[in-house]
This record gives C-alpha cells, structure tokens and sequence, in this order.
C-alpha cells in the first residue's frame, strides 16, 4: 500500500496514534510510553493478525520519548514469549531510540526469543517501500525454493 486512504481513522492511545492500513499497522508515538498503552497497541496488533494473517509495521517514533526501564523490560518479556508480530519498520528514530530497539531485540535473542525484523528509515515513504520490500523478500523465502514449487518432479 502505498499511500493508506485517507478515510481510515486513527484511533488515540493516550497521545499516541494507531490504525489499520488494511494489512499495515500504523503507530505514531508522542511523548512517553506506558506499559497499559504499549498493551492495548499489542492487543490492537494481535487483532489486526487475527483479521488478516501476516501484518507489516510502520512505526513512527519522531515524537517518543526514551523508553523507561521498566518499559524496556516490558517490550523484552513480552517478544521472548510471544510470537513475533510481523514485520516491523520505524522512521524518524533519533539514534538513541534506534539503540534503545536494538538494545531490547538483541536481548530476546540472546535469551532465546524469536527473530525480529526491525528495520530503520529516515521518513515515512522510504519506511513504507522499505516494508513492502521486506515482506515481499519474506513472502518469497516462505514459499521456499523454485524447484520445489514445480510440482511433479
């Protein structure tokens, strides 16, 4: 999806903004995060899987705070012993909240969570070609090699 309709509404979590972009979620972060709004944007997440499968991610964190502690914690138990949403893309991180998400997948995977794509982009064009490049590489990798989708032989 290239650019979402214009007629999809956001929905408010505290400051914080999110929709449905038909098989995107989109999250616009302002200020602080609590742990409550980081749960209701999960459960928004794992409502928009169950509608419609495989989801992609657009993040933009121009207006986050640096996480607390308490909420780093949160983000690390909770990808350790959920299954990854999907694909996620977040544009407009200042270096230190690109850090921050890093810092948090590469603990998951070092206590044994899944894998987590995370990718960075400056702006949120180039976060949505870079998603839609993304999943369309995952896309291709899940149908495995060509020759085993020849059929017959």
């Amino acid at each position: 999806m290239a650019n979402p309709p214009t007629e999809v509404p956001w929905i408010t979590v505290g400051a914080h903004r999110l929709r449905a972009e038909g098989d995107i979620a989109h999250l616009v972060y302002k200020g602080p995060l609590s742990i409550q709004q980081a749960d209701t944007m999960f459960e928004f997440m794992l409502d928009l899987i169950a509608k419609e499968g495989d989801i992609g991610i657009l993040v933009d964190s121009r207006g986050i705070e640096f996480p607390s502690p308490e909420l780093r914690r949160y983000f690390a138990e909770y990808f350790r012993t959920k299954k990854p949403l999907g694909i996620a893309v977040i544009y407009g991180a200042s270096t230190l909240i690109q850090i921050a998400a890093s810092m948090v997948l590469r603990t998951v995977e070092l206590i044994g969570g899944a894998k987590i794509t995370l990718a960075m982009a400056a702006d949120e064009a180039s976060a949505r070609a870079l998603l839609a490049t993304l999943r369309a590489s995952k896309r291709e990798r899940s149908a495995g090699p060509p020759w085993g989708r020849l059929g017959g032989r």
